[in-house]
């Protein structure tokens, strides 16, 4: 009879999780088709388990129903706050716990836990897939390409894991076996679908790599069929570089006004046609062009597009106030690319684990800076970055933050 009572107290919370299963089932059927919707299902969801813990407040299993409804909810910090406090007690908990340290871009903390799931699964499909997006973010590569071979070999998952190594590959610009993986794609779903991702986007990726390792003849069918499907500047834009690399120039150019059609403000594409007018023999024509981003330049490759017009116009001193610019953009360039290189290759190394504890206390998350800052060891002889994120930290202050720029170019230990 107790049993009975039971059963039926709970069974708001088997309803309330039949929902969001039914509610995540459609959100998945909705971006294979390359569309983006919320589900009613979960919002229910909530409801439901809400008003039961309303009764019932320390329910462990309906608080960790609670806490995963709340991932779902683009509440991850609430949904890690009951997942400590009662723990997962399934792998699905597991998963969706791991899956919050993910939306906090944790991936640390988020791949302990997904390893913890394969140490009890192996072959636990979303943990091996989200374990590579983990460990490639880390900078642990071979190990995500690994974890994306298993997975790829799993009846059904053929598709998604070759995509998902395609992307590993691009990550470590490796672009001939990342073609080689989006050709495998294709094997499996010739029409790219069913792919997590809309298939105009991946014609898109899987032309504009081909473009980028010099085959802009095979890269064009790919990119036109991305367009017939979703009218894209990016992509008129990718197409018109395609025919540029074929010599066809006129072609190039229509392209890249067709992207203006869509936006036209669009930045690549007016830089490309002021080159072109530039080439012509035409700087007033290129800065006529351009006119409308003269006051929101923030890259280099901009400002000497800027340089190069007045050089050609004979205007010196408009010229150098443009290779000043240039030259003073392309220092914090190259600052965001040696940190961006530390973060996804070094990620382990002594500056890596600095910047991933400077980046944590940014968004407020002293426990985890405190935790990585453990592991480095700062003396007065250390680097003057070290020493103030090291106050920060032990403060935990954001305002004490070291600025980026006091971070020495070459991060070598």
């Amino acid at each position: 009879m107790l049993a009975g009572v039971i059963w039926l107290r709970e069974q708001p919370v088997r309803q309330a999780e039949t929902l969001l299963v039914e509610g995540l089932a459609d959100q998945s059927t909705s971006a294979d088709e390359g569309r983006k919707t919320e589900s009613s299902k979960i919002r229910d969801a909530y409801h439901t388990i809400s008003e039961y813990l309303e009764k019932y407040p320390t329910d462990s299993k309906a608080l960790a129903l609670q806490a995963r409804i709340l991932l779902y909810f683009n509440r991850p910090e609430e949904a890690i706050e009951i997942f400590t406090r009662v723990g997962p007690d399934t792998l699905v908990e597991l998963q969706d716990f791991a899956r919050c340290y993910i939306a906090m871009e944790d991936y640390n903390r988020a791949l302990s836990l997904i390893e913890e799931v394969l140490r009890q699964d192996p072959n636990y499909s979303d943990a091996l897939y989200e374990a590579s997006t983990c460990r490639a973010k880390l900078g642990r590569f071979q190990e995500a390409l690994d974890s994306a071979a298993t997975f790829a070999a799993q009846p059904g998952n053929e598709a998604k894991g070759y995509l998902l190594m395609a992307s590993v590959h691009t990550e470590l610009k490796n672009r001939p076996a990342a073609i080689a993986s989006f050709a495998k794609v294709l094997e499996f779903e010739s029409e790219a679908e069913r792919l997590g991702i809309p298939p105009w986007q991946f014609f898109f990726l899987y032309g504009g790599i081909l473009l980028e390792n010099g085959e802009a003849d095979r890269g064009l069918p790919f990119l036109q069929k991305s367009l017939g499907q979703e009218r894209h500047p990016d992509t008129y834009t990718r197409i018109g570089d395609c025919y540029a690399a074929l010599g066809e120039t006129s072609k190039a150019e229509s392209a890249w006004r067709m992207a203006l059609s869509l936006i036209p403000s669009y930045t690549p594409a007016l830089e490309k046609l002021a080159n072109l007018e530039l080439s012509r023999g035409k700087p007033d024509n290129a800065l006529e062009l351009m006119e409308p981003l003269k006051e929101k330049v923030k890259s280099s490759t901009l400002a000497y597009a800027f340089q190069r017009i007045y050089l050609a116009k004979g205007n010196q001193a408009e010229a150098d106030k443009w290779k000043q610019k240039s030259e003073s953009l392309r220092e914090g360039e190259t600052l965001v690319g040696v940190i961006n290189d530390v973060l996804t290759h070094q990620p382990e190394s002594m500056w890596g684990i600095a910047l991933q504890a400077h980046r944590s206390g940014a968004r407020g998350d002293w426990e985890r800076a405190d935790e990585l800052f453990s592991l480095l060891k700062v003396s007065e002889e250390s680097d003057p970055f070290l020493r103030e994120l090291q106050v920060a930290v032990q403060q935990k202050r954001d305002d004490l933050l070291p600025r980026l720029e006091l971070l020495p170019i070459d991060l070598q230990e």
